[in-house]
């Protein structure tokens, strides 16, 4: 959910993250890649030089070569009745989408390393 890229060889400038997302993707594409998303695996197995997985709808696809992007899973503050706040006040990883939405009012930014801080200094340019 960062939004810039900027130490990444070949982008002395850095890049926005969707851009980079999207070259890895036409890139891989174009090197022969199959992307399915989103899809819900059930299975893997392995059967010589094959990687078989199932999916939810019981298909079997097998392939080479096997990359899984299994998503994300927020670490929360252990406060009592954040989740009822999730999406009305509480945001992850939204800081360029709330940012207008926060004009005039206190924002707090709870994380750590690359993520939290490029969203407290974007919350920072655009509330100051």
């Amino acid at each position: 959910m960062s939004s810039r890229s900027e130490n990444y060889l070949g982008f002395p400038i850095g890049l926005p993250e969707a851009e980079f997302a999207i070259r890895g993707s036409v890139q891989a594409v174009r090197l022969g890649a199959h992307i399915l998303s989103p899809q819900e695996v059930v299975g893997i197995r392995v059967a010589d030089s094959y990687r078989y997985v199932t999916l939810a709808d019981g298909s079997e696809l097998g392939c080479y070569a096997l990359v899984l992007a299994t998503g994300v899973s927020y670490r929360t503050l252990a406060v009592s009745d954040l989740d009822r706040l999730t999406g009305g006040g509480v945001y992850y990883g939204a800081a360029m989408t709330e940012a207008a939405a926060c004009q005039g009012k206190q924002v707090f930014v709870v994380g750590g390393t690359n993520s939290a801080g490029q969203a407290a200094l974007y919350f920072a340019e655009r509330l100051l």
